[in-house]
């Protein structure tokens, strides 16, 4: 396939997660199941390297372990579970696939960055039209207002992925929009994210000068808005959200020690959640929460659902990920300015917050937009350190050795 024909592709790469964050089907199997064909009839040259994929074997485990729960579990169904896990892999192929293509500096210098500035427009015309037309998803209380459109809130943190793009290259006005867009939505967790982020990039990147002026700027940042923050910590609203995922957190755990092995089954904590928060809440005497609707973090609702062996291939696939991460950095760390090294670092900085850090809800699903975005980002990133490594005929450095890691990571 040349790369005349490739052009279009980052557009069907980065616009297919949209179809899962447009709709209003919990468990979207259909649009799941259509964008993964579709990337696997795209990419069948490519099927037999991916038998080294770790990503892929890690969702497959997982995979096979909801399929081998259901006998164990209550109403569990062997054709229930062998859907879902078939589902689940599906959704792995887009970003398998352009891990695994071979692209030209070119198409990142080109096609990529289109691709992503079309996705910018469109997510920032979402939000803003939203907040001024009063359309979409809104939020509102009686002191803030939060606009997500039709995007939803699980977009927000993928809008740091977006700001950190350009951040990278230093389109500031770029970089502003989209931080705009972000505010809008008033997403803590996505907001606190960025600030992980950008600690992580200029903390191993930026010059001993961007460092000491961070520094700076955060203790100044501390003196003057240290007493606005404990004044917002103490509103109604984080109260709520604050008490809300505690109790989730907390069925969560029970639900996992009462079901050590096998867990509840796939989805099973969000049967009865509501009734559970409603009772743990009156039982410790908590008035300020939200309904309680599901486990607000993949780790502690992966272990509640699927017990042990659930949770060991979930957190293989997390250090995976992260591993691949940092194997991007090792590759453009060195590399002059250019648009396929903005969007390796972008994406090996974002997935290590995410993965870290954004644990707001159970992520790690069949057809969940986040998800979706964490794996086609993620295999973005590694197509551009590929492709970079490959120009410098350095592609072993991509299997770089634990002690060179470690190397890295300490000198820079």
């Amino acid at each position: 396939m040349t790369n005349r024909k490739l052009q279009y592709a980052p557009f069907l790469l980065l616009f297919s997660p949209l179809i899962f964050s447009f709709d209003g089907d919990r468990f979207r199997a259909w649009e799941v199941a259509a964008v993964g064909l579709a990337f696997l009839a795209f990419s069948y040259r490519w099927v037999g390297t991916w038998r080294l994929d770790p990503v892929l074997w890690a969702g497959g485990i997982f995979g096979l372990v909801v399929v081998l729960q259901q006998p164990f579990v209550y109403h569990g169904s062997l054709a229930f579970g062998a859907k879902y896990a078939g589902i689940f892999m599906l959704m792995f192929f887009p970003g398998v696939y352009v891990a695994s293509r071979r692209w030209s500096m070119v198409d990142f210098e080109a096609s990529w960055d289109r691709a992503i500035l079309a996705l910018t427009i469109i997510v920032v015309a979402n939000y803003g039209l939203s907040l001024m037309l009063g359309v979409g998803q809104i939020y509102s209380t009686a002191t803030s207002s939060r606009s997500f459109g039709f995007l939803g809130d699980s977009f927000t943190p993928v809008l740091n992925f977006l700001i950190l793009y350009f951040c990278i290259q230093r389109r500031w006005a770029w970089a502003l929009v989209v931080t705009a867009a972000l505010l809008i939505t008033g997403g803590k967790a996505a907001i606190v994210m960025l600030l992980l982020g950008g600690a992580i990039y200029y903390g191993v990147f930026g010059s001993l000068k961007i460092r000491l002026l961070a520094i700076v700027a955060a203790g100044v940042a501390v003196v003057l808005f240290a007493s606005p923050a404990l004044t917002f910590l103490r509103t109604d609203a984080v109260i709520y959200s604050w008490n809300t995922r505690l109790l989730s957190y907390r069925i969560g755990m029970r639900l996992f020690l009462d079901n050590p092995l096998t867990g509840v089954g796939i989805n099973g904590s969000m049967k009865y959640l509501h009734v559970l928060g409603a009772a743990e809440a009156d039982a410790r005497g908590v008035t300020k929460i939200f309904g309680v609707y599901q486990i607000h973090n993949s780790f502690v609702r992966t272990l509640a659902e699927t017990g042990v062996a659930g949770f060991t291939a979930f957190c293989v696939f997390c250090v995976v990920i992260v591993g691949r991460a940092l194997r991007m950095f090792w590759v453009a760390h060195a590399e002059a300015p250019s648009r396929a090294r903005a969007l390796a670092l972008a994406s090996g900085v974002w997935v290590i917050s995410f993965v870290t850090f954004y644990q707001s809800v159970g992520w790690f699903e069949q057809g969940h937009p986040q998800l979706a975005w964490l794996l086609l980002i993620s295999g973005a990133g590694l197509g551009a350190a590929r492709t970079l490594a490959r120009r410098r005929g350095q592609l072993p450095l991509l299997r770089v050795s634990r002690v060179k890691a470690l190397d890295f990571l300490r000198n820079g």
